[in-house]
């Protein structure tokens, strides 16, 4: 046990050494850094170097998947604590709607083609359109942020659109997880369970810090422990990360929406 713990330091400290360097190299190259960032994963992943430095138990495991999730949640929470403009992101809200429609459209049915062309089956192609359709946030965020231009009014149309196009995506994905699932009863009180949760979600954030995180910002404020409110704040990150991947909701778009609404309250 100790041994596998050595070489997960040991990774996660080529991880990060070289992932570093290579954004920088990149930044210099006037390209964004995490195009570095992923050259590094790649160069240690189990495919090139890393089956010559690591022990091939390392990538099958399930650590390093759990660390990258978690790094992927604190991720957001630095986006959304400290970078993004939420009252600009709301602003163009609409225009954000608007042009996720045709990305969204195109890209299911770029993708469902390939699944067709390839003789995949109308099911598997469906999925190959949905993964196609979805837009990574984070890549989407930091790429912006790399750039120099995530408080733009672009960059907020960009980062609202690759939300939305998350959400309908996801939804969709469920969805068509639910209809081939042997174990479940697709039916059309099962689809509107499957929306309810989705909403109940996103209703009980909205609960949450329109009438509770004031009062309890309040009685932190009397505690003595300096980073009382941080830690307080990652423990809410963390259980609403839990509450969304229990109703289906893929914890990393629950963060990106509890970290917009903190940014606005006093829990700073």
């Amino acid at each position: 046990m100790n041994h596998f713990i050595e070489e997960i330091i040991l990774c996660l400290a080529f991880f990060l050494i070289v992932a570093k360097i290579l954004g920088e190299l990149m930044l210099r190259l006037k390209q964004p850094a995490l195009l570095g960032e992923l050259a590094a994963g790649i160069i240690f992943g189990p495919h090139i170097l890393g089956k010559y430095f690591f022990n091939a138990n390392l990538y099958t495991s399930q650590t390093l998947n759990t660390i990258s999730e978690l790094g992927a949640v604190f991720f957001f929470f630095v986006i959304g604590y400290s970078e993004i403009d939420l009252s600009k992101l709301r602003r163009i809200a609409r225009n954000s709607t608007i042009a996720s429609i045709p990305n969204v459209l195109l890209s299911f049915i770029f993708g469902f083609g390939i699944g067709a062309i390839w003789g995949y089956s109308a099911i598997a192609s469906l999925f190959i359109g949905l993964a196609l359709s979805l837009t990574a946030i984070g890549v989407s965020a930091r790429t912006l942020m790399d750039l120099g231009r995530l408080h733009t009014d672009y960059g907020m149309l960009i980062l609202g659109q690759a939300i939305i196009d998350a959400l309908r995506s996801l939804l969709m994905l469920s969805l068509l997880i639910l209809f081939v699932n042997p174990d479940s009863n697709f039916s059309f009180g099962a689809i509107l369970i499957l929306i309810g949760k989705f909403a109940a979600f996103f209703l009980g954030t909205a609960i949450f810090y329109s009438f509770l995180l004031e009062p309890i910002t309040d009685i932190l404020s009397r505690f003595l422990i300096d980073e009382a409110k941080f830690g307080m704040m990652i423990g809410i990150v963390l259980l609403f990360s839990y509450a969304s991947q229990k109703l289906g909701l893929h914890m990393i778009i629950a963060v990106s929406y509890t970290h917009l609404r903190a940014h606005e309250t006093s829990l700073h």
